[in-house]
């Protein structure tokens, strides 16, 4: 068990091409490429430290002396007050 015999992976690639079709295999066939690929050059190159540029508006303002950001303020105030039975 554990084996995978050449009748076997015939079976399994028959039931690949029924499932999918013929003309959808080489788009799965590309993508599965790509993805190894990308998986490959990833695991090879050195993780780098992501820095946002000052120029890119999607990254976060650096704060500025004086302009720091209130606590969080309390859930419970947030909440409008449910209504009881009696008040209904």
């Amino acid at each position: 068990m554990g084996n995978i015999g050449a009748w076997e992976l015939i079976i399994i690639l028959i039931m690949v091409v029924v499932v999918f079709g013929g003309r959808r295999l080489p788009e799965l066939g590309r993508g599965l490429g790509q993805a190894l690929a990308n998986f490959r050059q990833a695991v090879r190159e050195p993780e780098k430290p992501a820095k946002p540029s000052p120029a890119d508006p999607s990254s976060p303002a650096a704060p500025t002396a004086g302009s720091e950001t209130p606590p969080p303020a309390d859930e419970a105030a947030e909440r409008p007050p449910t209504r009881t039975d009696d008040e209904r």
